[in-house]
């Protein structure tokens, strides 16, 4: 199993994200369009999917949504298995590099669309 996390600071309160990350039209701006499943959700400070079509074996992505100060602090945290066995993971560190990349520009965009809706 291979994990990576990232985390950002969001200028809204833990349920402005929590709302903005279970709405799919959100969603749909900053997520691959692979199908996805919630398996699990605690309003407002955790929201767990997990992946039933996508290229990897294994995908669980995790939420958490904290205070900090006025703010949000929001870490996301992926497991995932690589396909094809022992030749997935001869290409994990190409996959990491790409993921570290699709996390920036998923954050970036979260922060410019919840700084349009959010009341802080």
């Amino acid at each position: 199993m291979h994990h990576l996390e990232k985390e950002t600071i969001l200028s809204c309160s833990p349920q402005e994200a929590f709302d903005f990350h279970m709405n799919p039209e959100n969603i749909t701006k900053i997520s691959p369009p692979w199908g996805v499943e919630i398996k699990e959700i605690t309003e407002p400070i955790l929201l767990v999917d997990e992946a039933f079509q996508s290229p990897f074996t294994y995908w669980c992505h995790t939420h958490h949504f904290e205070p900090f100060g006025k703010k949000t602090k929001m870490i996301n945290s992926i497991d995932f298995l690589m396909p094809l066995g022992w030749v997935g993971t001869l290409f994990v560190n190409f996959i990491y590099k790409g993921l570290d990349k699709i996390f920036q520009f998923r954050h970036q965009v979260t922060e410019k669309l919840l700084d349009k809706q959010c009341t802080l």
